[in-house]
C-alpha cells in the first residue's frame, strides 16, 4: 500500500509511479480518505511546519524540530503542538517562516 497526498485546489493532483514487476495482467486500487473527522490535519501542518523549517533563520532550527518531533510522534499531541507555536509566534518570527508557521497553527485550529 501506499499513501499519496494530493496538491489540493482546483486541480486536485496526485502523481503516482507504477513499476511492472512481470508480464500479465495487473490492476489498480484508489481510496480517497478524508482527514479524520473531529481531529486537525497534523499531515497538512507538518507539511507547513517542514516548509517553515526549510525557510527558518538558523537560530530557530532547533525549535522547529522539537515542534515537528512532537507532532510526528501522532496526532493526539496537536493540541501541545498548537501551544508551541503560539509561543514561537508571540515571538514574532520573520517574513515567510512566520507565515508558514502561522498556517500550520490555523490548520491546528481547524480554521
Amino acid at each position: 500500500m501506499r499513501r499519496v497526498l494530493t496538491s489540493g485546489g482546483a486541480e486536485n493532483l496526485a502523481e503516482l509511479e507504477i513499476e511492472g514487476r512481470r508480464a500479465g495482467e495487473f490492476a489498480f486500487r484508489v481510496r480517497l480518505v478524508p482527514p479524520p473527522a473531529g481531529q486537525p490535519d497534523a499531515e497538512s501542518a507538518r507539511e507547513q511546519l517542514l516548509a517553515a523549517r526549510a525557510v527558518a533563520p538558523k537560530e530557530w532550527h532547533r525549535r522547529v524540530d522539537r515542534v515537528l518531533r512532537r507532532l510526528e510522534s501522532g496526532p493526539r499531541n496537536a493540541g501541545r503542538v498548537q501551544i508551541e507555536l503560539e509561543k514561537l509566534l508571540s515571538q514574532n518570527p520573520p517574513g515567510e517562516f512566520g507565515i508558514l508557521l502561522e498556517a500550520a497553527w490555523r490548520i491546528l485550529l481547524g480554521r
